[in-house]
């Protein structure tokens, strides 16, 4: 009976999530009940496209076209801050990168995007530990790496093991 009643509750774990989707318009339908595949809007359908990086934050960098005035390699940078790297203490804040205007205003906007989004998950009563954190680690090495300059000189320089750097390029590949 205690199994049952478990299985019987999940309505009332998914609700609070369904409607954070919704909201955001990435589902057109505010109850888990009633949700189908027709329930996805084009963000929806978007979203369930991406399968490294941040579906969610993503989705909408491409969908408001934040990003679509930076170069390749700008691009790239910015897509960097997705990898799972965790920030540490020493993790260079959006101000100190050495990057260029365009790169900066796109991270500090996003940076905004992200605690936006996290204000109105916790309104749903959702505490998603570190899924909205973003990291500066690789934004500086992978800005260098599209540029020319070679990986062993950048894991020297950023302190990176170069089989990690390698295994983050491929994983921006994959983006």
């Amino acid at each position: 009976e205690q199994e049952l009643y478990s299985i019987q509750q999940h309505q009332h774990y998914l609700e609070p999530s369904v409607q954070f989707l919704y909201e955001m318009g990435f589902i057109t339908c505010p109850h888990s009940m009633e949700l189908t595949h027709d329930s996805l809007t084009l963000k929806g359908v978007l979203a369930t496209e991406v399968n490294e990086g941040h579906a969610l934050l993503m989705t909408e960098l491409y969908v408001q076209e934040r990003l679509h005035h930076l170069t390749g390699n700008e691009l790239v940078a910015v897509l960097s801050s997705f990898q799972e790297k965790k920030e540490t203490e020493d993790s260079p804040s959006i101000q100190e990168l050495r990057v260029s205007s365009a790169v900066r205003d796109a991270l500090l906007s996003l940076n905004t995007m992200s605690s936006d989004y996290q204000m109105r998950e916790e309104a749903y009563g959702l505490r998603m530990e570190g899924y909205w954190k973003l990291s500066t680690q690789l934004v500086e090495p992978m800005l260098r790496w599209m540029e020319g300059e070679h990986a062993s000189v950048i894991c020297a320089e950023y302190d990176i093991f170069e089989g990690n750097f390698i295994r983050s390029v491929m994983k921006m590949a994959n983006m």
